[in-house]
């Protein structure tokens, strides 16, 4: 175990743990059979309440740490190992891991779209490597709210009575039932909307979108932007597909960054980025794969430094 993942590790033991936290864990306990064991009697040694007699291999510097960092909480036994293990077998099924903790629930994504059905009957199609929370409140109290970061669309079940919110760090969006999508990731906020209607609160900003429209919130500057967009271009990646139509190739470029979690650097300005193209491509192929038949069509070239970061020049 190397120590980014016994870092992880201890956070999910501790109840501190993030997003990557839990991924990396799970990804961990894919790798090898016996990691699931260590996993097992780090637990048990964590939730005990007398240390048990022996020691377990590979297992005793991460008791020592523990210790050290929680000596004096008072413990209360949790069975992440059975949870951990829910959320491996769920990933492998292509599902998203969702992890129950205080009566808190967490929706994770990894490298692949997931969909999944909160207790209001509100389909959410959760996009790659984002996360949605919710807790027991959802259901009874005066507010049906989520909290989202990465990519989500959802289509809202109609309840006049307790709207449905979500919440991105600086902006909020309220609904009573509608169809959306809404993307918190990097330095913005922007919503989608299909179907219906969405308050919009950022800052100081307070807009009531229509279907058609798109929102984006700067969080840097505080600036929002409202234009006319084709929704299901924006919304195409739930389907598994990458659509753009009329629009220049840079912003192509940039909902395969988002959709791939990978970085393309266009080099010194290239004036062919700003061609205006229409295309779409199924989401199960490789950038390579995309930018090699854009190459052709908009006349440019293309590298790859490593697995995250390809050049445009």
């Amino acid at each position: 175990m190397n120590s980014k993942t016994q870092k992880s590790l201890l956070n999910v033991l501790t109840r501190q743990s993030t997003g990557d936290d839990i991924l990396l864990v799970s990804k961990w306990l894919e790798e090898d059979p016996a990691n699931m064991d260590e996993f097992d009697k780090v637990n048990a040694y964590w939730n005990s309440d007398v240390k048990p007699a022996g020691e377990y291999p590979g297992t005793e510097e991460v008791y020592r740490k523990i210790v050290r960092k929680h000596k004096c909480r008072l413990r209360t036994p949790m069975m992440m190992s059975a949870l951990v293990v829910a959320s491996v077998l769920l990933t492998l099924c292509l599902s998203p891991s969702k992890i129950v903790d205080h009566n808190s629930y967490t929706v994770i994504t990894g490298e692949s779209i997931a969909n999944t059905i909160l207790p209001d009957g509100t389909s959410v199609s959760l996009n790659r490597n984002s996360r949605l929370e919710y807790d027991e409140s959802f259901i009874g109290g005066p507010n049906r709210m989520v909290r989202l970061e990465g990519e989500a669309y959802f289509d809202v079940v109609h309840d006049t009575e307790h709207p449905f919110i979500v919440n991105m760090d600086a902006c909020s969006a309220t609904v009573l039932g509608t169809s959306f999508d809404a993307l918190n990731a990097g330095n913005s906020v922007s919503i989608t909307l299909e179907e219906g209607s969405v308050e919009l609160r950022c800052g100081d900003h307070n807009v009531t979108l229509r279907p058609g429209q798109q929102a984006v919130f700067s969080k840097s500057d505080c600036a929002m932007d409202i234009a006319s967009v084709n929704t299901s271009s924006v919304c195409a990646w739930k389907d598994h597909l990458i659509r753009v139509t009329s629009r220049p190739l840079r912003d192509l470029l940039s909902m395969i960054e988002s959709y791939f979690g990978v970085n393309i650097i266009i080099k010194d300005n290239l004036a062919v980025a700003d061609k205006v193209i229409t295309a779409a491509f199924d989401g199960n192929s490789s950038v390579g794969e995309i930018l090699s038949v854009l190459r052709n069509s908009a006349e440019f070239q293309w590298k790859q430094i490593d697995n995250k970061t390809f050049i445009i020049y």
